[in-house]
């Protein structure tokens, strides 16, 4: 029978070899060595790292932005002229642009598009709010086999804003109506409010000069 003194020896012996086996197997990423604590700080400076704030969107034009006095050619209404054709076209299932005009609208209290088209012998006008492209009434009727037709050809019109500009080097003032109409020939109108006295320049829209 071994002596207490023996049996004691022994314990210690085989608690230290544990010991020393579970320091072998264990990985080297359960130790606290320099790289870890390397790791450790980068995570540390990113967590604490400001997160990158996004950017905010424009804010979008309201109706209040735009009363019936403001000069549309000095702050021009969110909806350009072909936005408002082509919201128009959603209505009437398409067709060529016959006229169109764009004035302050007393009844919807907001800048407002009226445009006409024509699909064959079906004409049909919307009114397009000039703010959200919305529209604020839309409608058709059947035209006379008679009836002449006259329609707006993309091709050979120059654009809203090249009429405008002719206008305008012309004959100073707010802008407050414009029209497109094909009663004779393609042509722009403008009014121009000076000062309380409106003046209408009219503007080829082949040629993009101004009519005498």
């Amino acid at each position: 029978m071994l002596s207490k003194t023996t049996r004691l020896a022994a314990i210690a012996v085989l608690s230290a070899g544990s010991l020393g086996a579970l320091a072998a197997c264990s990985p080297a990423g359960d130790h606290d060595g320099p790289g870890q604590e390397a790791g450790a700080s980068d995570q540390a400076a990113q967590a604490s790292a400001p997160a990158e704030k996004p950017k905010a969107a424009a804010p979008k034009a309201q109706h209040k932005d735009f009363g019936k006095s403001t000069d549309i050619a000095d702050k021009p209404v969110p909806v350009d002229p072909e936005q408002a054709v082509a919201a128009a076209r959603e209505y009437s299932g398409g067709g060529e642009l016959q006229e169109m005009k764009l004035s302050y609208d007393r009844l919807y209290r907001t800048w407002a598009y009226q445009v006409r088209t024509v699909n064959g012998r079906l004409q049909s006008q919307a009114v397009i709010d000039a703010i959200s492209a919305k529209a604020l009434d839309h409608g058709s009727q059947q035209l006379g086999k008679k009836e002449k037709v006259g329609t707006v050809d993309d091709s050979k019109t120059v654009s809203y804003d090249k009429a405008l500009h002719a206008a305008t080097s012309q004959t100073d003032g707010s802008l407050i109506r414009w029209d497109l109409s094909t009663e004779d020939s393609p042509t722009y109108t403008f009014e121009l409010d000076q000062d309380g006295a409106v003046h209408s320049v009219a503007v080829d829209a082949h040629s993009g000069k101004v009519r005498d």
